[in-house]
């Protein structure tokens, strides 16, 4: 691209005084008014004379035209370096503020991956204990009812449940009773009457269903009459077996 330069910076502004006096506000104008004053001094001493002086005036200005305008354009190459300087470390600046920006942009989606991945292995887990206790929980109260349905048809074909039998039937109750002990009041499943979303419940609570329902308990909207609803201390649980009258039950000796 070719260097250009403001004729103003040449010269600019030239007025003569009454005395003579050359005067501008270019290069070459601040240039002359130096000389002329040197000329004029040299001309007072008598070292020029009239010929001699005028070839001096008009051989300096020749070469101070000629160096004004190498300066201007030199003035100008270093305006143009400068600014090609300052836009290269513009960009330079942009484009790093723009990497910085990506690499945190990376950082954050892999934190924000990371976080996600976490919250799924604890949310899964959660679930794989919930469901070994439930699974507990169901199976202790299975066995208890099958064995008291067992004794039962001993009874009904004459045959005597002795001590020893029953202490098995007691020990499994009162390892249940470990587990769930505190019966606390009918459930309304259709209604959710009382509101157990409200509750403080303590591990060990439970709740017999006397009513039908759908309400949302802890991921669980199925619910029918004669169900239990069971507090593992974690969250809320449902039974499909009666839970025995664990009232005062003691571990026969």
């Amino acid at each position: 691209m070719a260097t250009s330069i403001d004729i103003s910076n040449i010269t600019s502004g030239v007025t003569t005084s009454e005395a003579g006096i050359v005067t501008g506000s270019g290069y070459f104008d601040d240039l002359m008014e130096t000389i002329s004053k040197h000329l004029v001094a040299q001309y007072d001493q008598g070292r020029l004379t009239g010929d001699t002086y005028a070839k001096a005036y008009v051989g300096l200005i020749q070469s101070t035209l000629s160096q004004s305008v190498q300066f201007a354009l030199a003035k100008r190459n270093t305006e143009i370096k400068a600014d090609s300087s300052a836009q290269e470390l513009i960009t330079k600046t942009n484009e790093a503020t723009v990497s910085t920006g990506t690499v945190q942009t990376k950082i954050d989606t892999a934190t924000s991956q990371k976080n996600k991945i976490d919250a799924e292995g604890n949310y899964i887990a959660e679930q794989k204990i919930q469901l070994i206790n439930s699974v507990i929980y169901n199976n202790k109260i299975k066995a208890i009812d099958s064995l008291s349905d067992t004794y039962g048809t001993f009874g009904a074909g004459g045959l005597t449940v002795d001590a020893d039998m029953w202490a098995v039937y007691f020990s499994l109750i009162a390892n249940l009773v470990d587990d769930f002990v505190t019966y606390i009041a009918p459930w309304d499943a259709s209604t959710n009457t009382p509101d157990l979303n409200t509750v403080t419940p303590t591990k060990g609570d439970f709740y017999n269903i006397t009513v039908d329902g759908t309400t949302n308990i802890d991921g669980i909207s199925s619910w029918i009459a004669g169900e239990y609803i069971l507090y593992n201390g974690t969250r809320w649980e449902k039974s499909d077996v009666a839970l025995p009258n664990t009232s005062g039950v003691s571990t026969v000796a």
